[in-house]
């Protein structure tokens, strides 16, 4: 879900295509699991790569506390 500072936060994140398709998901309150389908579903990605640019993002916005911990 999103994180508390989701409303005070006034930084940049930039995403880039990948990015940008994960935070959609997001907004459709996907587990992370649904997510890296979605992502092997749209992509022309290994499951290995696609996971490690998931977890990448998501702790990104964990950090920035954007995303709450799961």
């Amino acid at each position: 879900t999103v994180g508390e500072t989701e409303g005070s936060f006034r930084g940049m994140i930039s995403l880039n295509t990948t990015g940008a398709f994960i935070w959609k998901c997001l907004e459709e309150y996907t587990t992370e699991e649904e997510i890296l389908q979605k992502m092997l579903d749209a992509y022309r990605v290994d499951k290995e790569t696609a996971a490690g640019d998931l977890k990448r993002i998501l702790s990104t916005l964990r950090d920035h506390q954007i995303l709450e911990e799961p």
